[in-house]
């Protein structure tokens, strides 16, 4: 099963300005979350090859099917963050499902940080999604795809 994924390249305008040509380059999936009465709606999530964790922010998890693994609220470093602007969440699982125009993947479990707000965008991170499927790239034809 493969799922294509969407794979969105923009100049660095910043960069630009210091007269360097750098690319933002995000790679996205479509994805589903199981809730008590059968899938969410789809929402985009960024594939995020660097975070261990996926991290799903309250607007998306409030209504799934979750089983906590931690009921106490945490805070959660990532780059430049310190203890006063962390974002913070529990861990819990859920099942959720990657897809595009043509094919869904199979239910897939994991564990993932519950975010306490909608500070921060839904990101795929490695455990669960890429541990149990095969990334491949193609940045410079703008493809990119899951096979599970």
């Amino acid at each position: 099963m493969v799922i294509r994924l969407s794979v969105r390249t923009r100049v660095d305008l910043e960069a630009l300005e210091a007269g360097l040509s750098l690319l933002l380059i995000r790679i996205t999936a479509n994805v589903r979350i199981l809730t008590s009465s059968g899938w969410s709606h789809s929402r985009v999530g960024i594939l995020d090859t660097g975070n261990p964790v996926t991290l799903i922010p309250r607007r998306v998890w409030s209504g799934a099917s979750v089983d906590f693994v931690r009921q106490i609220s945490q805070p959660i470093h990532g780059l430049g963050s310190t203890e006063t602007n962390a974002i913070r969440g529990r861990l819990g699982r859920v099942t959720l499902s990657l897809e595009d125009e043509e094919a869904s993947s199979p239910p897939i479990e994991i564990t993932a940080y519950l975010l306490d707000d909608d500070r921060a965008p839904l990101l795929l991170g490695c455990e669960g999604i890429l541990t149990r499927a095969i990334l491949t790239t193609n940045l410079a034809a703008g493809q990119a795809s899951l096979e599970f």
